[in-house]
């Protein structure tokens, strides 16, 4: 799967508003969010988790910043089933994760950021939302 090639929806030109605007080249398109989360649910599962996407990827087909991936608990919740999904996206994301708010106050969501240490995504940034 070519992980790059989207076709982009929603802009005049066909081409995302960061690129238009000069901001910054398309960081995540919904081809290459999907191919990832795929392959994440695929180890999530077998940890009781499931994967879900959200935001710009998801619903304009592009972000020009990061992927924001849902994490939540398959089946009965544990009470440490948070614990787990951090030390899952510490295992299968990379060592190199950077935590910038273990819980937001405002929303009472645990928030991750990460940027990918290996792989196809490597620097990519993506935002995991603790969901139960």
């Amino acid at each position: 799967m070519n992980i790059e090639t989207h076709t982009i929806a929603g802009t005049a030109t066909g081409r995302p508003s960061c690129v238009e605007n000069n901001q910054s080249p398309v960081a995540w398109t919904l081809v290459a969010g999907l191919a990832f989360a795929v392959d994440l649910e695929e180890k999530a599962a077998k940890v009781g988790l499931h994967v879900a996407l959200g935001g710009g990827v998801l619903y304009r087909g592009y972000s020009c910043k990061d992927l924001d991936v849902i994490i939540y608990p398959n089946g009965p919740i544990d009470p440490n089933w948070q614990e787990t999904a951090i030390k899952f996206i510490d295992e299968h994301v990379g060592k190199s994760i950077r935590c910038t708010r273990d819980r937001d106050v405002a929303t009472n969501k645990h928030v991750r950021t990460a940027r990918i240490a290996n792989g196809d995504f490597a620097g990519k940034r993506v935002d995991f939302f603790l969901l139960s």
